[in-house]
């Protein structure tokens, strides 16, 4: 399996400006995107953080607000809940919903008496050594930070690791959209699910689905609908 690694984009477009700032991240790169280790294409920027630290980001992570640093705030935020000082990492974990996704994220990639380790440390997906062992809940929490309402955690690249530079919260479309059984289809200079779309079409996403499926080229599947 390939490694996923970051380019330069061909064509630079990103809906978000170089200068422009997001907390404590200022965006001063743009032309990037991230290539997963199946081939899967996403925009990302390059922005640095007010503590000096630099990174490449999705600019929907600072465009939702999911993103507010290079992860510092949240340690600091952290250090005001006296979450490092805890006995157990956080206070009345097991209460807390961010404990309970990093358990489940620990149980699937590695307890293969859960139900959906095949899909998970079967197919070998793992989790990234500093979100294990002593601590790991602690930097899985700096990193992440808490989980918005509504949202779980995702993975970018569907066959990368839990990691920090892969995963972040979503809803439950937005997984959906990314899940391993989607197909994604490039067109136009642009790279969306068939139920995308087929949402952006305004067509059926059946027929759209069938035309496919039955080898129609893909310009004369979308045109012949429109």
């Amino acid at each position: 399996m390939a490694k996923p690694y970051i380019r330069r984009k061909v064509v630079p477009e990103n809906p978000v400006a170089v200068g422009a700032r997001f907390t404590r991240l200022v965006v001063i790169e743009d032309g990037w995107e991230h290539v997963g280790s199946t081939g899967r294409v996403a925009d990302v920027l390059k922005v640095r953080c007010d503590c000096g630290v630099e990174k490449f980001i999705r600019p929907s992570a600072l465009t939702r607000g999911t993103t507010l640093s290079c992860g510092c705030l949240h340690k600091e935020q952290a250090a005001k809940l006296c979450i490092s000082r805890s006995t157990h990492g956080d206070s009345g974990r097991n209460r807390a919903p961010e404990y309970s996704v990093y358990r489940t994220m620990l149980s699937r990639c590695y307890n293969p008496k859960v139900s959906k380790f095949a899909d998970y440390g079967g197919r070998g997906i793992a989790v990234c050594e500093r979100w294990r062992g002593k601590g790991g809940y602690e930097r899985f929490l700096a990193d992440m930070g808490r989980r918005p309402p509504g949202m779980s955690i995702e993975r970018n690249d569907g066959e990368g690791p839990y990691s920090p530079d892969n995963c972040r919260w979503a809803t439950a479309v937005e997984q959906a959209n990314n899940r391993r059984s989607s197909r994604f289809i490039s067109y136009a200079g642009r790279r969306l699910s068939i139920t995308q779309w087929a949402r952006e079409l305004g067509v059926n996403r059946a027929t759209l689905g069938d035309r496919i499926a039955r080898g129609w080229p893909i310009e004369k599947a979308f045109t012949a609908l429109m």
